[in-house]
């Protein structure tokens, strides 16, 4: 059976590799060939996408500090041994 670490390792892989893929797409659309845009939309885009990660950025640092918060422990995990 698969542990949560093991579960979590495979998604994001998986889902980071799906997100760079994404990206390296967007990038595309720099081509002045096939599209025309302006300053303002481009900065709104890269808006976007900054907020988004920064976002989940976010989530991860509260369940972070959540499961440090979460309890009390004597012994050798406390401690760091």
């Amino acid at each position: 059976m698969e542990t949560k670490s093991e579960k979590f390792q495979r998604l994001a892989e998986a889902r980071v590799t799906k997100a760079i893929s994404t990206l390296r797409s967007i990038s595309k659309l720099s081509n002045r060939n096939h599209y025309d845009y302006s300053e303002d939309e481009v900065r709104r885009v890269f808006q976007a996408l900054k907020k988004e990660l920064e976002s989940a950025r976010s989530s991860f640092d509260v369940a972070l500090n959540q499961e440090t918060k979460k309890r009390f422990r004597l012994g050798s995990k406390a401690n760091g041994k």
